[in-house]
């Protein structure tokens, strides 16, 4: 182990010292989106949610909400479920803006979705949270 070794090396060393599985991206996740030039085998399932436009989003915004706002930019807020209504979501997902810089987003729990492409693990043995920090 050398002192510039990154920090997800050193921590595998420690911790798996049998080594990981790398795998890609794309077989560990269901995306909401299908993308262009992806065989469709390797993209044979896409989930569904519900979006709204930028503007509709910050409408929403409320002081002490319990539902998640999720904004392609640095907008941060919150709705309660009640304004969110037939746009609310519910699961674990990491949020990659359509356009623009790629300020990617990790969130469990209710939410409004704004112009974001999700991503919701295959199944329960993967950590969608891990996968957010290792990209």
């Amino acid at each position: 182990m050398t002192q510039n070794q990154p920090k997800i090396e050193k921590l595998i060393s420690e911790l798996c010292p049998n080594g990981v599985e790398f795998l890609e991206l794309g077989d560990i996740t269901i995306w909401d989106k299908r993308f262009n030039g992806v065989e469709k085998l390797k993209q044979s399932k896409v989930i569904s949610f519900k979006h709204v436009s930028a503007s509709h989003l910050k409408n929403l915004q409320v002081d002490n909400g319990e539902v998640k706002l999720l904004a392609t930019g640095k907008f941060d807020g919150w709705t309660t479920k009640e304004l969110a209504g037939e746009n609310l979501n519910n699961g674990e997902v990491i949020s990659v803006p359509s356009g623009g810089s790629a300020n990617l987003k990790y969130y469990n729990g209710d939410f409004v979705d704004s112009g974001n492409i999700l991503a919701i693990a295959k199944d329960e043995s993967i950590n969608l949270k891990y996968i957010y920090y290792f990209y």
